[in-house]
């Protein structure tokens, strides 16, 4: 019962930070800069707080939510055997944004430590 107390708390932090969660500092590369719609994201420091997350990002966080949740209700234990690949490849996909990098770490973090 503790691991999807967990996992909810882990979801609403993640769905949050790249939703909601507004800032002036910025730490995104330039060479991470997109022309496209779904993946553009600010570069540099900004005048005005804002969510410096990209519209895929903020959608890959709702997937990323119901991911957390939905693995304790897979029969057995199953899901424990992938979770650390399944949270690399994550933690892969963020890195074209450090914002999300830095976001993601202390999830990435706790799922390493707890699972």
């Amino acid at each position: 019962m503790n691991d999807i107390i967990i996992s909810i708390i882990e979801s609403i932090y993640i769905i949050y930070m790249y939703n909601y969660f507004k800032t002036t500092y910025n730490i995104a590369h330039p060479l991470s800069y997109f022309n496209d719609p779904l993946l553009y994201h600010p570069i540099g420091t900004q005048q005005n707080k804002e969510n410096l997350i990209c519209p895929l990002g903020n959608m890959g966080s709702y997937i990323i939510a119901g991911y957390l949740i939905g693995r304790h209700f897979i029969p057995g234990q199953y899901w424990k055997r992938y979770n650390k690949y399944i949270m690399s490849m994550i933690l892969l996909i963020t890195l074209m944004n450090f914002n999300a990098t830095l976001y993601f770490m202390p999830l990435f973090i706790a799922e390493l430590y707890l699972y």
